[in-house]
């Protein structure tokens, strides 16, 4: 009958809207630090997605990187972790930022909002994506390279802005105003009752 038809599609949507996270890491922008150990850097992360975000369930954690450029023991840790790791040609300009589009395009017609979303770079070009996946009430947040390498422009865009550096030791868990956040969104939101 139609009452459960429309209870149905009801939680088909709750699922579709559980603020699941999904990480997108441009390993060449935000390279794991030299003398930070891989399986610590990607703990740390998970630990500050989940304590000092509250991004949610991480759905997957792609890292986008010539793979042949990364040594074969941080590729098998990264992989024994969980990291989804996505080779592109170094030699294709840009191949790594276009794959990353796609991606978190895809990402967002599988999730619906308050999903979150997380890049780990500190490069404009992903600027005008992430602007309109916030305008349309996704969650952004940016892990950026060192303040001095951070575009001002794809900081705008970011609800929270963490420090790459200071993800990968463990030192995010800074009182809250010492963090870089945007001031939360204001959404409206539309309903109708049957006439």
């Amino acid at each position: 009958d139609d009452r459960h038809r429309t209870a149905t599609v009801s939680i088909t949507v709750a699922r579709m809207a559980d603020g699941i996270c999904e990480v997108f890491w441009d390993v060449e922008n935000c390279p794991i630090s030299r003398g930070v150990d891989a399986a610590v850097a990607m703990t740390n992360l998970k630990r500050a997605l989940r304590e000092d975000v509250d991004a949610g369930p991480i759905h997957s954690l792609r890292a986008y990187a010539d793979l042949s450029r990364v040594g074969p023991e941080i590729r098998e840790k990264l992989q024994l972790l969980g990291v989804a790791l996505q080779d592109v040609p170094g030699h294709v300009k840009e191949a790594a930022d276009k794959a990353m589009i796609v991606d978190m395009l895809f990402f967002a017609l599988d999730h619906k909002p308050p999903a979150t979303l997380v890049l780990i770079s500190g490069d404009r070009d992903f600027s005008v994506v992430l602007s309109r996946l916030s305008d349309r009430g996704y969650r952004i947040v940016l892990v950026h390279p060192r303040e001095t390498q951070l575009s001002p422009i794809l900081r705008s865009v970011a609800d929270l802005a963490l420090s790459w550096v200071d993800v990968q030791q463990d030192a995010t868990s800074a009182p809250r105003g010492q963090r870089t956040l945007r001031p939360p969104r204001t959404t409206t939101t539309t309903t109708s009752s049957p006439k």
